[in-house]
């Protein structure tokens, strides 16, 4: 798979999310008229629940598919998928009967939000879930974009349809968005069992269970403490203050992944590939590394202008919405900060597990997650909203400095620090200059549109000759080496 192929799935990734994601965004102010910020505080609230239980129904199982798949032929890739399929089916049964049987221990969660129906339906929504993950995985792993998206494109308009029906037209409130979001799963079973059932051999080798659990285990508690980085805030909201502020934090911080859309299509075509020429034998080491250095960059260089892109236009987004969400806008450039370090922080994540040092991932969202919790129950109180928003950019900063310690022992691949200070620099510099004409001249959308666009052919086009006018400057105060440290 060539680079020019990575660039054509992640723009097909890119339009499989960004037209979900944009016809969210657009039906935002539909859903706001229609759910207070309790309920859309109720709604998020059971997500991340149900986002914590797929880890755990799953047991990241999915995840040894990108890493594995390559390392077996095509007959044993079917014994190594069916053994996958089987051993998924047989822990998520094993944890949805857990989760009833305690579910005294597990309602503990959230005071406010009553177990029936809202803990029965976020189990239940995560059990069919988790018959999705595989052939998802498969169709990336085989590199299959196209089919990828028209699955998750489809999901996302039965989605929506069934969503609309019951919250807009049927008045259905929080209780009838949850009752959506599990349709889907349900009834997209028969899909998900037909793609399987082609490329399985019903066969379970218990050698390669052994070796998928040796991989998969570790990234248990890091993917739960990256989620607990993600979403704690939420459930200490919901104790501390209400779920008021977590309706209104929880917009926010949707807003803010606009960023995922790009990192996320990214991801998608780029982890295959990564691995893919990370594992050739026939090049040197450090051709690989250059060639998956100048991706790096790239990566990164678009994260910081899309953060850019949505910083600038927070005000005009949030303006949209039902006037009981207009608090949302002050958190949501702190959150971008945050969210946009931490997928930069993810490119460390594919040189670790290159590396097969996934307890390196581990340990360094362990910490985080932990100083996370800490940072709620010490902000949240005090500072309410904003402070579950300066602790989650905080966390986030650590993580990205441990992981980034942590992939200097593995496949390292260096970052081109110089190229991103600058970028930062000029940046700031933009949305400082814009916030002061803005507030002498009433055309705001014109003039932020028209700087969107010269900064974005000035990125491109001028940056590199700035890099090389400033590199005397960098030799003069040692700041590379200071970075590089």
């Amino acid at each position: 798979m060539s680079k020019v192929n990575v660039l054509k799935n992640s723009i097909f990734y890119t339009i499989g999310n960004i037209v979900p994601k944009a016809a969210q965004f657009l039906l935002l102010p539909l859903y706001t008229q229609y759910l207070s910020p309790e309920e859309f505080g109720l709604v998020n609230s059971i997500n991340i629940l149900i986002l914590i239980l797929t880890i755990l129904f799953s047991l990241s199982l999915d995840k040894a598919i990108f890493r594995l798949y390559h390392d077996y032929n095509s007959t044993d890739k079917r014994t190594l998928i069916s053994t996958l399929f089987l051993l998924m089916s047989l822990v998520s049964i094993v944890l949805l009967t857990i989760c009833f049987v305690f579910k005294n221990v597990v309602s503990l969660v959230y005071e406010t939000i009553p177990f029936y129906p809202y803990y029965i339906i976020a189990f239940l929504i995560t059990y069919f879930n988790i018959f999705s993950l595989l052939p998802k995985a498969l169709l990336q792993v085989e590199q299959n974009a196209l089919g990828f998206i028209k699955l998750t494109l489809s999901e996302f308009l039965l989605n929506t349809g069934v969503i609309v029906l019951l919250v807009v037209i049927w008045k259905q409130g929080a209780l009838g968005m949850l009752l959506g979001l599990g349709a889907t799963s349900v009834l997209f079973l028969p899909y998900y069992f037909t793609f399987l059932i082609k490329r399985i051999n019903w066969k379970f080798d218990r050698l390669i269970a052994v070796e998928v659990i040796k991989y998969s285990l570790p990234l248990v508690p890091m993917i739960l403490a990256s989620w607990i980085l993600n979403v704690s805030d939420r459930v200490f909201l919901e104790r501390f203050i209400g779920l008021k502020s977590v309706g209104i934090y929880s917009l926010g911080y949707k807003m803010s992944e606009i960023v995922l859309v790009f990192s996320t299509a990214f991801n998608k075509a780029y982890e295959p590939y990564y691995y893919k020429i990370a594992n050739m034998k026939n090049i040197s080491i450090i051709s690989i590394k250059e060639k998956l250095k100048k991706i790096n960059d790239l990566f990164v260089s678009g994260i910081l202008y899309i953060s850019f892109l949505v910083i600038l236009f927070t005000p005009e987004i949030v303006g949209l919405l039902d006037e009981r969400y207009l608090s949302a806008k002050e958190y949501v450039p702190i959150l971008i900060i945050g969210i946009a370090i931490l997928q930069i922080s993810g490119l460390f994540g594919f040189t670790i597990l290159q590396s097969k040092k996934s307890k390196f991932l581990m340990y360094s969202s362990l910490v985080s997650a932990i100083m996370n919790i800490g940072l709620n129950i010490l902000f949240i109180p005090k500072y309410g909203v904003y402070g579950a928003a300066y602790s989650t950019t905080l966390c986030f900063l650590l993580l990205f400095i441990i992981k980034y310690y942590f992939s200097k022992k593995a496949f390292f691949i260096s970052f081109n620090w110089k190229l991103f200070f600058f970028q930062i620099m000029f940046l700031c510099g933009v949305l400082i200059t814009v916030r002061f004409l803005t507030n002498v001249v009433n055309q705001a959308f014109i003039i932020k549109g028209s700087v969107s666009l010269i900064t974005l052919i000035l990125l491109l086009r001028e940056h590199s000759a700035l890099m090389e006018q400033y590199e005397s400057y960098f030799r003069k105060y040692k700041i590379l080496r200071i970075i590089k440290k």
